[in-house]
């Protein structure tokens, strides 16, 4: 609807822009970055310009990086102290490639879900543990059930606010110096604001003896991870994007 110029403007994750920029899907692999600061780092330089002019040639123009949040396991009836407490699990994660992939690296059972379902699932114990950011554990009361946390940020992905181009070919110079302003400091907002409600999420499930245990050290789990770096590595439309993260 976008494209068509139905819509003018929305907020996508990097999941449904990488089918017009497929390089996208390398911000998806885990423990690519090592927070939102290191990200945004490459975002709000020449890797997001880079993003940004293939996005806009297939009809999206990029007007500000948003966090996606960083992603951890959360499990019921399960202590998590380690990623080797994941062996075994049934997983939900969302019907992605290296979300499937990636679980199944650490010995556990993918079992791609719907979010919506996820609550039920968990009740119903038809999956021991989910993976998601703080705030949609917490906003979805998935605390409720799933009590033990461990804090991986396996995966931190960012998300777009995005116009058509059929919209800004049809604005002035001067709209788009506006526009672009004002997307620039929506992200800088939504950012911060972000970071507090990831604190207040966390604030919320602890309340309600929800344990979290912070990984200590990623090294373990990244070494889990090289089938699946290797195949992003060895294809073109990754490639470039990886080499240009890992060696800056």
């Amino acid at each position: 609807m976008l494209k068509s110029g139905e819509i003018d403007r929305a907020e996508f994750s990097s999941g449904p822009l990488s089918d017009s920029a497929p390089g996208l899907k390398a911000l998806n692999l885990p423990f690519l970055f090592t927070d939102s600061a290191h990200m945004f780092k490459h975002l709000d330089g020449k890797l997001g310009e880079r993003f940004a002019a293939k996005l806009q040639a297939a009809g999206f123009v990029v007007l500000g990086w948003y966090d996606g949040g960083g992603r951890s396991f959360y499990c019921v009836n399960r202590p998590l102290n380690s990623f080797k407490d994941l062996a075994g699990a049934r997983i939900r994660v969302q019907q992605s490639e290296v979300y499937l992939e990636m679980v199944k690296l650490l010995d556990a059972t993918p079992v791609a879900l719907p979010f919506k379902e996820v609550m039920a699932a968990l009740e119903k114990r038809e999956v021991d543990c989910a993976e998601n950011n703080m705030p949609s554990f917490e906003s979805t009361w998935h605390y409720k059930v799933a009590k033990s946390v461990y804090v991986t940020n396996h995966v931190i992905s960012p998300e777009a606010l995005v116009v058509s181009t059929k919209l800004w070919d049809s604005l002035s110079a001067a709209d788009k110096t506006a526009f672009s302003k004002a997307g620039a400091e929506s992200a800088a907002l939504m950012r911060e604001l972000w970071n507090k409600r990831v604190a207040s999420a966390i604030e919320t499930a602890s309340k309600q003896v929800v344990q979290f245990v912070r990984l200590k050290d990623p090294a373990p789990m990244v070494r889990r991870m090289s089938p699946l770096y290797g195949k992003y590595m060895n294809d073109p439309s990754t490639r470039e994007e990886l080499l240009s993260i890992i060696s800056n």
